[in-house]
């Protein structure tokens, strides 16, 4: 390759290269100089000599070429077109896949363990429709009406190499801040996210990885060890505090923190799911996207499940569908949910605590494994896997000296 100065054109730079060992004369590109750094001129140069050996050698163009190509498509259109019309350059075209397609078959051919296909099938709802995702239609539950989205997700049509960065940090800060899911819940789709667009990027589907730099840290606080312990002795004065007429509201809360609930995880609990004789219900698992099986009610939430059964019945007939309609018509607006309990927390004068849907399905968690000497009951009843039940319940965290400490100050009698 040479490259000389433009008698004609003085403000630009004329190369002059052969293409691998095609017979003719030496190629002609002129470059202005204008638009070109040092530093560019450089890399250009380096893409033409790599252009030569490319062709001769019937090779790939290196990543460096590659970049290099895309930036000078991007800030001289016609010199890239120049460079890669036929006879120069020949690039293979492809087909890029959308976004929807190509997650699922991403996950679908990766990976074949149950949780995991609910886990990434889960992450794939949020990301292309949004938050509260549609609900599937079962033979054994009905549905509720779904609720209208408060998070959108990208077009599923949408071509992977147009997604931006922007859309998809703002689809999960929106997960975070508008329906309020629990960091740990987008930390775990975030990670999912950017594992599948490294893969498009490793495998040159997409030039460019849109999510490359995106954080992707879970935060202290959010781990299980750190959530705080809300204590039955802090939790029953609130629940006392309920008003005659805020019965199912007072329910549901005591369902929270006696039965380990995740926020919305009620909305598919029905009246027809308790078995009145065993005092247990085959409660919902929104992450499993089923039913657990039978899970015991202790005797405190059991007698109030009975109340408001009887508050039902002498209403309405009968108690059937939904135990929480209160919730399920507020479904896909988990914000007002926090708001109202926040008050209703308040109202006793004492202060919410962090997460708060989270830490009491966290405490009841740890009450269950050190109740029942870290067997797999926990797991069962609350959903969570045997290995995440052990490793995040089991060890000695840092809510368990508090738990200590409350209870000495209570057998001594001593002021908190």
């Amino acid at each position: 390759m040479n490259k000389s100065k433009s008698k004609a054109r003085p403000n630009s730079i004329q190369y002059r290269f052969k293409i691998g060992n095609r017979s003719g004369d030496f190629e002609k590109v002129t470059m202005p100089v204008s638009v070109m750094s040092i530093k560019f001129t450089a890399k250009f140069e380096l893409l033409l000599v790599d252009i030569e050996n490319t062709f001769a050698n019937g090779e790939e163009l290196t990543k460096e070429s590659q970049k290099t190509l895309r930036h000078l498509k991007q800030t001289l259109p016609k010199k890239y077109d120049e460079l890669v019309k036929k006879g120069q350059i020949e690039f293979k075209t492809r087909d890029v896949p959308a976004i929807g397609e190509a997650f699922v078959e991403y996950y679908t051919n990766r990976f074949s363990a149950d949780r995991s296909l609910i886990n990434w099938k889960n992450t794939y709802r949020k990301l292309v429709q949004g938050y509260p995702y549609d609900i599937e239609p079962t033979d054994e539950e009905p549905n509720p009406t779904q609720p209208v989205k408060v998070v959108k997700g990208i077009d599923p049509n949408k071509k992977v190499d147009k997604v931006t960065r922007s859309e998809i940090s703002t689809l999960f800060m929106q997960l975070r801040s508008k329906a309020r899911l629990a960091e740990h819940t987008v930390y775990k789709d975030k990670k999912n996210v950017k594992q599948f667009f490294k893969f498009l990027f490793d495998n040159k589907v997409i030039d460019e990885n849109p999510i490359g730099d995106l954080t992707c840290k879970l935060s202290k606080s959010a781990k299980a060890a750190n959530k705080p312990f809300v204590h039955l002795d802090d939790f029953f004065p609130i629940l006392d505090a309920f008003k005659v007429d805020e019965l199912e509201q007072k329910t549901l809360f005591a369902y929270y923190r006696l039965m380990g609930a995740r926020q919305m995880e009620p909305v598919m609990d029905y009246w027809e799911d308790i078995n009145w004789d065993e005092a247990v219900i085959n409660r919902w698992d929104n992450k499993r996207q089923t039913k657990l099986g039978d899970c015991p009610m202790v005797p405190d939430l059991f007698d109030l499940i009975l109340e408001l059964r009887d508050r039902v019945v002498s209403e309405k007939g009968k108690a059937v569908g939904p135990i929480f309609p209160w919730l399920v018509e507020r479904q896909g607006r988990g914000s007002l949910v926090w708001a109202y309990f926040q008050d209703r927390i308040r109202r006793t004068g004492v202060e919410p605590w962090n997460d708060l849907f989270n830490s009491m399905r966290a405490s009841r968690a740890r009450e269950i494994r050190r109740e029942n000497n870290g067997e797999f009951w926990e797991s069962q009843w609350l959903g969570h896997t045997e290995m995440t039940a052990a490793e995040s319940y089991d060890t000695v965290m840092k809510s368990d000296y508090d738990v200590v400490r409350k209870k000495r100050l209570r057998n001594t009698g001593e002021a908190a």
